[in-house]
């Protein structure tokens, strides 16, 4: 005689395996419902105390000071280029050239020699000097000076 189980040949094990694992699924999407809620409430948290620091003066670290100290040099040179150009009828060309009038830079010159013919390319030693000599001179130079 045949068992009532074992005539409709039902699988119970997919069953209770199907079963098992829809709770861990349903499991698992509660749990990462609850880390979204918590992550959230973080933030906000987060806002809020950001909110209450800038509203009371709470303390700032070193890089949002240096932060907010380039910001403002950012705006006052803004500022003064803007007075600059609202006070004059200048198109600005000459905003930047007045900036470095007396700028001497920490470069030795060579003077020019004078020459009577007025040899553009002449060179200490060599007042006949061509513009080959003159480039040659040059990139010596600039290759003992590192220019």
């Amino acid at each position: 005689m045949q068992s009532l189980y074992q005539r409709d040949n039902i699988n119970y094990g997919s069953l209770i395996d199907a079963a098992i694992k829809n709770r861990i699924d349903t499991i698992n999407r509660e749990k990462a419902y609850r880390d979204q809620m918590i992550k959230g409430i973080q933030q906000g948290i987060g806002v809020l105390g950001r909110y209450a620091d800038e509203k009371w003066g709470g303390n700032m670290s070193d890089a949002e000071i240096e932060r907010e100290k380039l910001i403002k040099e950012n705006e006052d040179i803004y500022n003064s280029y803007s007075d600059y150009m609202s006070d004059s009828n200048s198109t600005g060309a000459d905003y930047w050239t007045n900036q470095y009038q007396d700028y001497k830079p920490n470069v030795i010159e060579q003077p020019r020699v004078e020459n009577p013919e007025g040899n553009a390319y002449a060179l200490p030693g060599d007042p006949n000097a061509n513009q080959a000599d003159y480039f040659n001179y040059i990139q010596a130079m600039n290759g003992i000076y590192g220019g």
